[in-house]
């Protein structure tokens, strides 16, 4: 099998570095290009102080894990995000259906029972069941 020889035009070659990572091809994107880029994926600039070492630690583990630290650190407040908007969905939920339940004995205990519904209630009632 003949060997490939269009090895500089395929994105393995961007990978591995054979392409792209001399300094000579390097410019930076104008202003406009990188708020069109930001916009596109609907990124936001921030600025936030972290302690020193907790930078530190999560650079080294993006580099244990072969991402860079800034995407590694919004991977993680994703997936913060998401587990803890499903937690405060649940207790909602809870809550509105302890609510709804709580409403519920309440219009039970202020309406006055059918006859056939009131008969076999005192009937259960004075037979303990």
């Amino acid at each position: 099998m003949k060997k490939s020889t269009r090895t500089a035009t395929t994105s393995d070659a961007w990978e591995q570095g054979t392409l792209g990572r001399d300094e000579a091809f390097i410019r930076r994107s104008s202003p406009a290009r990188e708020q069109a880029v930001d916009d596109a994926l609907g990124l936001q600039m921030i600025s936030i102080r972290l302690p020193k070492e907790l930078l530190s630690r999560v650079k080294l583990i993006a580099g244990y894990r072969g991402v860079a630290y800034q995407p590694l650190m919004r991977d993680v407040l994703g997936r913060w995000a998401r587990a803890e908007m499903i937690e405060i969905a649940r207790q909602t939920r809870a809550q509105e259906l302890a609510e709804r339940t709580l409403r519920s004995a309440q219009v039970r205990r202020r309406l006055p029972s059918s006859g056939k519904a009131r008969d076999k209630r005192d009937r259960l009632t004075s037979t303990g069941e």
